[in-house]
Formats: structure tokens, sequence, C-alpha cells
């Protein structure tokens, strides 16, 4: 396969993803970025790799004067930007600060490139129940809602402490940076106690270094209840880490027999088709046993924590099935 095609196919699916998940989830992110943010990230993965500024700058049709300067404006747009997650806490703030605020004056309060990102925390608050929306002749306002310690579930502050985790854009979520933005919105209480219920059923990791505190996800867990949305994500890493490793590894004189591997195998059925059923408990079958190895390996793992780590890794496993009609009119059947 030529790079241009290999190319174009990550680009054209990745754009089908990003539709997709826009129109499932009736999301309206703010697209005006895109192109800017694919440009930085490209640009500082190929100078990790090893890709010299000049050529970087060619590739983009750019003299190298125009490509830093670039560079340098993303930074400084960046610098800017609110992170959604972390928009939890301001707005929460505002509402709470100005009881019954109408949304447009709630809008004014930010600027205009910050806008669909408010109105997206705006859902996610109401749904959380933390804050009320009130409807009066076609005007809309909010009010922060008072909930007692007994009226939150611990599972779902939990959930929401566990994306905000996942998110962060550094290797682990600092335990200060965490309790500033989680305590407004569920309190102190809360937020201690869903950390304990991550770190507990094993999808966070509690981090000692250097007499500070820090908080990362366990990806590797493989039942991770928070959300189709954040599967994807982990998946995504997975799939795109083993072609990462298994390019790399072809251009070495590294092992190719090691322990990257994958495969995809099309079962064409119909309704009456003999071996309907083998094929759809396949998935099953394999679940079943991941889980159970999982355990196994984990258990191992916590009843030995000392060891050599100098060879260790990581083996992601990943798998899903895909069902594709291929008469449209039989979705609906």
């Amino acid at each position: 396969m030529s790079e241009r095609v290999l190319f174009r196919a990550l680009v054209s699916q990745s754009a089908r993803l990003i539709a997709r998940i826009i129109t499932l989830t009736n999301a309206r992110p703010n697209l005006a970025h895109l192109q800017e943010d694919f440009f930085y990230e490209l640009s500082v993965h190929l100078q990790n790799y090893g890709v010299p500024r000049r050529v970087a700058a060619d590739m983009f049709g750019l003299a190298m004067r125009s490509y830093l300067r670039r560079i340098k404006k993303y930074n400084d747009e960046l610098s800017d930007r609110e992170h959604q997650l972390s928009l939890w806490q301001i707005v929460y703030s505002k509402i709470s600060e100005s009881p019954d605020i109408q949304r447009q004056k709630l809008l004014d309060s930010f600027s205009f490139s910050h806008r669909d990102s408010v109105c997206s925390v705006l859902k996610h608050l109401c749904e959380a129940g933390l804050v009320t929306e009130h409807r009066r002749d076609g005007v809309i306002s909010y009010s922060a809602r008072e909930r007692d310690a007994n009226e939150l579930d611990v599972d779902e502050v939990a959930q929401y402490l566990w994306v905000m985790i996942f998110v962060h854009d550094e290797s682990s979520f600092p335990h200060e940076q965490l309790l500033d933005e989680a305590i407004p919105l569920f309190g102190e209480q809360m937020v201690s106690a869903g950390l304990d219920l991550l770190i507990d059923d094993g999808c966070v990791d509690k981090l000692l270094h250097d007499g500070t505190c820090s908080y990362s996800t366990v990806r590797s867990n493989p039942e991770q209840p928070f959300g189709w949305l954040v599967a994807i994500s982990i998946h995504l890493d997975s799939v795109f880490e083993a072609v990462i490793t298994k390019l790399t590894m072809m251009q070495s004189e590294a092992d190719l027999d090691a322990d990257v591997r994958g495969g995809t195998w099309t079962f064409k059925l119909r309704g009456d088709h003999p071996f309907k059923d083998r094929v759809s408990h396949l998935f099953d079958g394999y679940q079943k046993n991941v889980k159970e190895l999982f355990a196994s390996v984990h258990q191992y793992n916590e009843s030995h924590p000392d060891h050599d780590d100098s060879d260790e890794y990581q083996v992601d496993f990943y798998m899903g099935q895909g069902v594709r009609y291929l008469d449209p009119s039989s979705r609906d059947s």
C-alpha cells in the first residue's frame, strides 16, 4: 500500500468517526480550531520522531519563518482556551453567584469562541442535577441547585472524576488541582469517596512522587463503566499504538514475530444462516476469557509488588465487532 493511500484512509476514517459522533450525540463542537489543532499535533509528533523543522515546514508548504510563526500563534491561542472540563467550575460558580441568571447574559460573559463549549457544559450540569434550567415566556435562565451529600450518588461523582482525570493533558492529574475543580461541584466528602471508589475498583492509580500526589487512569482495565465515548477513546488509543509499534518494528531489526498482532475477519450472514448463533456468541466467549485472565494477572501483580521492572511491558488486548447491513432496509426489520 502506498503511503498516499494510507494517509487518505486515516484522514477519511477519522473524519467519518468525528462526523458520526457529532450526529449521534447532537453535539455542536467548535470546529474552527480543528485545522490548527491537527497542524500543531502533527508538528509536535514529527519533531518527537526526529524530523527536522525545516523538513516539516516543507511538508506543510510553508517557509521556515511562516512555519515557526504559525506554531507560536497556536501556542498563544492555546493558553487562552479553556478546556471544557475546566469550564465546569467556572460556569457553575457564575450561576451560583447569580441565581436565575439568563442564558444570554451568561453566554455574553464568555468570549465568542468559547460559547459552544459553555453550551455543552450547561447541558452536562443540568443532566447531572447540579443546575436547574427555567423557561419562562421564551426566556431561558439557570439556577445552581443545592444538593445534600445524601442526594449525590458516589458512582455518578466517580464517573465525572474519572473523565476529568482521563482527558487531562498531562500523564497524571495533580491532587490539589483535581480538588480545586471538583469540590465546588460535588463537595469534599463526595470527591474523596469517589476517588476511593475509583482506586479500589482499579480504574485509577494514585501516584506519589517527591511528596506530591497525582492520579492517572488505568487504561488497561477492560471494564471502564463510564460511557461509550470513553470506550471509543481507549479502543482507538490501543489500536493506533499497535499500528505505530508495528510500523516502528518494520523499520528496525526487531523481531517481527513479537506480541503485536491484529486481524479482522468478516462473516457474511443472513437471517436463517446455520452459523448465525456461533458468530453471535464469538465475542462473548472471548470477553469471558479476557476478563478471567485479566483478574488472574491483576491478582498476581498485586501479590508480587517487588519485581525488576527493567523489562516490564504492557499488552493492550483490544477487540470489538461491527455489523453492516448490506441492504439498508434491513436495519428496520
